[in-house]
């Protein structure tokens, strides 16, 4: 079997004042997701996530969580992922495998107003209306990541 290029990308659980989470679809026959996308040359997994929200759903998000404090100059600290994996599976391009880091995130500014060729459909979710999502409604394992690190 032929071994997979890595693919990488930045997700996150996104809050709203309310505690409701932001998912998306990437297509209206496609189940939701957390928002996200791949990385560019040069850029962290936090500045990818945090470029994604903005890019694709017009919204400044501030990233949350536990961040390693150093004591060195010219290092910046940044939050630490809730989740990391790799998946594997197939698409249009063929078979595919990504290695994902998870964020959590507060929407700070801005009206969801998703970019139309990357954004079908969204919506905020309570986490007991995640939790009765069906596997048709939303990938098993972003539904297992956000009610597993969603506080």
């Amino acid at each position: 079997m032929k071994h997979l290029p890595l693919q990488y990308s930045s997700r996150g659980i996104i809050t709203d004042r309310d505690g409701n989470i932001l998912l998306v679809k990437h297509g209206s026959h496609k189940p939701y997701t957390l928002p996200g996308g791949h990385l560019e040359k040069d850029e962290t997994f936090q500045e990818a996530f945090i470029r994604e929200a903005r890019e694709e759903l017009d919204i400044v998000v501030e990233l949350v969580g536990l961040v390693t404090i150093y004591r060195e100059n010219n290092i910046q600290s940044l939050p630490a992922p809730v989740r990391v994996q790799v998946i594997e599976y197939e698409n249009e391009k063929g078979p595919q495998r990504k290695y994902e880091e998870f964020f959590l995130a507060h929407h700070v500014s801005g009206t969801v107003t998703p970019q139309a060729s990357e954004i079908a459909s969204f919506g905020w979710f309570s986490l007991d209306q995640i939790r009765a999502m069906r596997e048709m409604e939303i990938y098993p394992s972003i539904q297992d990541i956000v009610l597993s690190t969603a506080v």
